[in-house]
């Protein structure tokens, strides 16, 4: 065998060898390194999702706590600002602040409730449906002017002007007449008082701990 030979022999084998892994690299490592990445990828692409899905649950379990809060707020608001006018209730609550002020039922001589208002984003009434209809939104809260008008002392009046004020429902005092009188000298005046105030009636609330779901 020639030295020629052995060399010409190595260098093809060496060349076989080179194409052989060239081959070898484009057939099998290359698209397993490539897999390799995809898959790198797909986990980190995984882990920010959860850490996402992970912060947006505990903002929901924070909601979850806090919710007892937020409806009895709701509830405040709602006995403030009732979604209906319920009149029924709301004429009883005005007997009742009279009661309180010593003022009998027969004495409550009149309740006059207007119809409920719409009102703007900045309170201005809205006294149309055209002018409803222009508005962005629906108005979240309508105001209805009431007149109550009851006999009783100086005294019964004051308080019954205070009790108004401190019902469990919005009672704003807008306007007061009064006409006083006595049948004895030195007796107790007594005096007819004519209140014209405000109460309103607002959106219902509701709360919704599930609005911020994680998708």
């Amino acid at each position: 065998m020639s030295l020629r030979t052995v060399t010409g022999t190595l260098v093809l084998g060496i060349a076989g060898i080179l194409v052989l892994l060239a081959v070898s690299w484009m057939l099998l490592i290359s698209p397993v390194l490539a897999n390799t990445s995809t898959t790198r990828d797909s986990i980190e692409s995984s882990r920010t999702r959860n850490q996402a899905m992970a912060a947006q649950l505990s903002a929901l379990q924070q909601q979850e706590r806090q919710l007892p809060r937020y409806q009895a707020a709701a509830d405040e608001l709602a006995a403030l600002f009732p979604p209906t006018a319920a009149q029924k209730e709301f004429f009883a609550a005005i007997v009742e602040a009279a009661r309180q002020a010593g003022i009998g039922a027969d004495d409550v001589t009149a309740v006059s409730p207007g119809a409920p208002v719409p009102l703007g984003p900045n309170g201005e009434p809205l006294a149309d449906a055209a002018k409803v209809a222009d508005t962005a939104a629906a108005p979240e809260i309508a105001e209805q002017t009431v007149t109550v008008t009851a006999a009783g002392t100086d005294d019964q009046v004051r308080q019954l002007l205070a009790n108004l004020e401190r019902m469990d429902r919005t009672f704003v005092v807008t306007s007061l007449t009064v006409d006083g009188s006595s049948d004895e000298p030195g007796a107790s005046t007594t005096s007819t008082v004519s209140v014209t105030g405000s109460a309103f009636v607002g959106a219902s609330l509701t709360y919704e701990p599930g609005a911020n779901r994680v998708p």
